[in-house]
């Protein structure tokens, strides 16, 4: 049986040591949890191997399997608050779901009704512009967002989770602290010392250029409301089916309200290609509470007001329309677990093939190491045999020099 305590020595001393962190070795860590996991030790663990392999040279050697495995863990520890955090942070871990385990993780939240933790699983899919591969990804991530965005919420509660409550984060929160407050306390020095130097001795740096302030609209986007706005509207216009149209368009309309594309959701409403369901209420709740965003022109606002009035509407809400458009996802779950057979087979081979070129390298080294040995070997007893012919020459050189 696996020692967990051994491994995790193992893998630290690669770290430490070696400087050689065996993604065969994580991966083992990771599957080797217990489905029920109440304990954060190995979590914490996890986090801290997850962002050293992250800043190492062999972040590459990450295997496939180890981020659904990741996930799963933390889905079977009731943390997806937690997970949430590592997903986020893709730079600090390098965690990025895939289709079957987002579908885990947006269900699960779906079911406990925690729509905001949902919505964000699904601007995770946005950020990685991968609306349109898995149908089932889609729908979950739609209802979602439509269910997040019917509360009328103030968007308040998009990120309710505190990490310095978190004990998985909690103690790298502290070393970052320490380490912040130092730093801040070796600034506060230097300027001190420069202030108490005289007007001459000041040193100055010529800056060679300076950054202008760049905003991409995608990985920059921080407001929720935008989020929300800009993950809605790609998913409507990934929608292709000719009976999600009208769904498609009025998703599109209330993603331009939430982003503040005033022009394009006039536009939108001018074409006349979609009826409104109840969705008129909460597209005009955004239109007038508006959150951090600029306010539309006073006619531009009044146009998209009296226009919105004019559109017919149904009595049911959006997600309840998409609810029943949808039908049951469980009947189209077939071929999502045909790909997650065949990717079991592809983590089986990447394992092995990963395992046999270590052994092939640790074999090599061994040889290299053989035969540097045998040399050296070699080189002494030479010198032993040669010695007294050395000592002959070396006298004769002499001789003939004197």
């Amino acid at each position: 049986m696996l020692n967990d305590e051994e491994l995790v020595k193992s893998i630290n001393n690669k770290v430490i040591k070696e400087n050689d962190l065996n993604s065969l070795e994580i991966d083992l860590f990771i599957n080797i949890a217990p489905p029920s996991l109440t304990e954060t030790a190995q979590l914490q663990e996890l986090v801290k191997q997850l962002a050293r392999i992250r800043r190492s040279l062999y972040a590459h050697t990450l295997l496939p399997s180890t981020p659904p495995a990741a996930c799963r863990l933390f889905l079977y520890s009731q943390r997806l608050p937690s997970l949430l955090h590592i997903l986020d942070n893709r730079i600090d871990y390098g965690i990025f779901p895939d289709n079957f385990s987002m579908n885990l993780l947006i269900d699960e939240a779906l079911n406990k009704e925690h729509y905001n933790i949902a919505s964000r699983l699904a601007a995770l899919i946005m950020y990685q512009e991968e609306f349109g591969e898995n149908y089932i990804t889609d729908m979950l991530s739609w209802i979602s967002l439509t269910k997040y965005l019917e509360s009328k919420t103030d968007f308040k509660d998009w990120n309710t989770h505190s990490l310095a409550d978190d004990p998985i984060f909690s103690d790298s929160i502290e070393r970052t602290k320490e380490k912040t407050d130092v730093q801040a306390a070796e600034t506060k020095k230097e300027e001190e010392d420069v202030d108490d130097e005289d007007e001459e001795d000041v040193e100055y740096v010529r800056i060679p250029f300076l950054r202008n302030p760049y905003f991409d609209n995608h990985f920059d986007l921080k407001n929720p409301r935008l989020i929300c706005g800009k993950t809605l509207s790609m998913l409507g216009k990934s929608l292709i089916e000719p009976r999600m149209k009208k769904l498609a368009n009025e998703s599109i309309l209330l993603g331009y309200i939430l982003q503040g594309k005033w022009s394009d959701a006039m536009g939108l409403l001018d074409a006349k290609e979609s009826t409104l369901s109840s969705n008129r209420e909460i597209i005009e709740n955004y239109l007038v509470n508006l959150h951090d965003i600029d306010a539309p022109p006073d006619n531009l606002k009044s146009d998209l007001l009296t226009r919105l009035k004019s559109v017919p509407a149904t009595e049911k809400h959006l997600s309840e329309l998409i609810t029943e458009s949808v039908g049951d996802l469980g009947e189209m779950e077939d071929m999502d677990i045909r790909w997650l057979r065949a990717s079991f087979v592809e983590y089986s081979e990447k394992r092995n093939a990963m395992l046999k070129a270590q052994r092939e390298k640790l074999a090599r080294e061994k040889l290299i190491a053989e035969i540097r040995s045998k040399k050296e070997e070699l080189s002494r007893k030479e010198q032993y045999l040669y010695f007294y012919d050395n000592l002959r020459r070396s006298r004769v050189t002499r001789i003939e020099y004197t």
